[in-house]
């Protein structure tokens, strides 16, 4: 719920601002990828089937458009930083 809250709190900030739909999603999609690479300790596959990716490949592209590195970097480096 609070989670919930959280998202529909941006989508309108992200509205106002003149962001797209798809954008948005994937924004979000984005955020909780990197949530999950820092917390938890799912392979790629997994967050790709959690956040709804089909294809494991197509999401780390995604990832790496949207962050600049791909999910494997991203992930070795937060933790280096704990």
């Amino acid at each position: 719920h609070k989670e919930y809250r959280r998202q529909r709190q941006m989508c309108i900030r992200d509205r106002r601002m003149g962001i797209a739909p798809v954008k948005y999603i994937i924004k979000v999609k984005m955020a909780q990828a990197k949530r999950m690479l820092t917390e938890g300790n799912y392979s790629i596959k997994e967050i790709a089937a959690a956040l709804h990716y089909e294809n494991q490949l197509y999401f780390s592209r995604q990832f790496t458009r949207d962050v600049g590195i791909p999910p494997r970097q991203y992930r070795a480096e937060t933790r280096s930083k704990s």
